[in-house]
């Protein structure tokens, strides 16, 4: 039977949180689907026992895979986990689950309507947040917009998106600055923070139809986690995206242009109205 979704969890020095029950809660909260499911969980290079908590719930669940990956930053980890995914949908989310997984019920839908990406938004408001967190996630936004231009995708950095896996099969060959050739070890907890805003970069110069839907989410701190450095790295991977944008890397051939999973037969009339809609109108920005 096909695998419908395939969730990826990228983790690095998670013992913690993990000896805290978050992973058995994912599998709890995966048993309910009625859908077939695989749980890949890519550990990024841990040193703390991380991989070995996670051998301990494979060896319980057989849906549940550990794909041990060298320390390359939390963006090469899910790319990691995407390429070895054998779901017809795949999401990741983060191992904290700010966003739980219970969630992924207001995504799914939408891909029935014809969309490809579906991208969780976390609102403005986030009351949680310490206010240092909200200034850098403000001035991230604008940065953004000023850097890359007007962007329809409210928020870029929620740990939560989901893709066709087709979707995936031309986007991840487009990525410029996080292609998966690129991989380098480094050190230290690094979150790759212009990974998501390129992955949704090349997804609508590719002319996919992203839907953003709001989910819930709270706060949790990110021990060992350097906040100016990875303000910085935000700006440097930015600053990057746009030199590697005015040369012409994610001008795409139209060769490139995706084709069409399902063929129109196997459609609703009103299925993908809304998704051709908003394909039609990111192909000609």
């Amino acid at each position: 039977m096909e695998t419908h979704l395939t969730i990826v969890v990228p983790a690095y020095e998670e013992a913690a949180r993990g000896r805290s029950g978050v992973l058995n809660s994912l599998v709890a909260s995966l048993r309910e689907k009625t859908f077939v499911w695989e749980l890949i969980v890519v550990d990024d290079g841990s040193s703390d026992g991380t991989p070995e908590l996670v051998e301990q719930l494979v060896r319980r669940n057989p849906r549940v895979k550990l794909l041990r990956a060298p320390h390359c930053g939390k963006g090469y980890a899910v790319l990691a986990g995407m390429e070895e995914a054998r779901g017809a949908r795949i999401l990741y989310t983060d191992f904290d689950q700010a966003t739980p997984l219970s969630e992924v019920d207001r995504l799914l839908p939408w891909f029935d309507q014809g969309f490809d990406i579906v991208v969780g938004t976390r609102g403005t408001g986030r009351p949680q947040a310490p206010l240092a967190r909200k200034c850098i996630s403000l001035g991230c936004m604008l940065l953004r917009r000023v850097l890359l231009g007007p962007d329809p995708i409210v928020d870029t950095q929620c740990g939560f998106k989901a893709f066709t896996r087709e979707s995936l099969k031309s986007i991840i060959p487009g990525l410029h600055l996080y292609h998966p050739d690129n991989r380098r070890p480094i050190r230290g907890r690094r979150v790759t923070p212009g990974f998501d805003v390129e992955l949704l970069m090349v997804g609508r110069q590719l002319g996919y139809a992203i839907r953003q839907v709001p989910v819930a989410w709270s706060y949790r701190h990110c021990s060992g986690m350097n906040l100016s450095a990875a303000v910085w790295q935000g700006l440097a991977d930015l600053v990057r995206i746009r030199l590697a944008r005015s040369r012409g890397k994610y001008n795409f051939a139209p060769e490139r242009l995706p084709v069409p999973a399902r063929s129109a037969s196997q459609q609703k009339p009103c299925d993908c109205k809304a998704a051709r809609d908003q394909r039609q109108d990111q192909a000609g920005r």
